[in-house]
C-alpha cells in the first residue's frame, strides 16, 4: 500500500506494504497462541450460518442463536428475550463439556484460592476415611487451642 501524504507541505510517498505485512503475521501469531490455549469453542449460530471448524483436538459446541429471527424454533438462544435461560444453557453445554460440577461450591466443601490449599485438600482427600476424620479432630483441637472461633455450631 502506497499513500502520499503532505506533512508541512511536503508531499512525501510513504510504502506501508512491509509494516502491514509485520502487522499481519503479528496478528496471525497472536491468533494461533489463542487457539492452543482453548479448552472449548461455544459457536453462536443464527439461522443459516455456517460453523467455521475448532481448532484441532479442542471440543465445539454449535449453539443455534438469534431466537428472534427464527421464532418457530425454540431450540435457539434468545438472550434479549430470556436471559437467564440462556445463561442457564451456556453454563449447562460447560459443565457437561469441561466437566465442571453445576455448582462449583457447596456448603462444607473448602473454597481453594491457592496451591498450598489445592495441595493440603489433595492430600488430605487421598487418605483414608478414618485418617480424614482423625485429621480433622487434630486440626480443631489446633483451632481451639489457638483460640480460633468455630465456624458452625458450639
Amino acid at each position: 500500500m502506497v499513500i502520499d501524504l503532505a506533512v508541512a507541505g511536503v508531499l512525501r510517498r510513504v510504502v506501508f506494504e512491509p509494516l502491514i505485512r509485520r502487522l499481519e503475521g503479528r496478528g496471525q501469531a497472536l491468533v494461533q497462541r489463542a487457539a492452543r490455549a482453548v479448552d472449548v469453542v461455544l459457536w453462536l449460530a443464527p439461522p443459516g450460518s455456517q460453523a467455521p471448524p475448532a481448532p484441532a483436538g479442542v471440543p465445539r459446541v454449535l449453539l443455534p442463536s438469534r431466537g428472534d429471527l427464527a421464532p418457530d424454533d425454540v431450540g435457539r438462544l434468545r438472550p434479549r428475550e430470556d436471559p437467564a435461560a440462556t445463561l442457564a444453557r451456556i453454563e449447562a453445554v460447560l459443565c457437561e463439556v469441561l466437566g465442571w460440577r453445576p455448582e462449583p461450591w457447596g456448603p462444607g466443601h473448602p473454597v481453594l484460592f491457592d496451591a498450598e490449599a489445592r495441595a493440603w485438600a489433595a492430600e488430605r482427600a487421598s487418605r483414608s476415611p478414618e485418617a480424614r476424620r482423625a485429621a480433622l479432630a487434630v486440626d480443631l483441637e489446633v483451632e481451639r487451642a489457638a483460640g480460633v472461633p468455630p465456624l458452625m455450631g458450639p
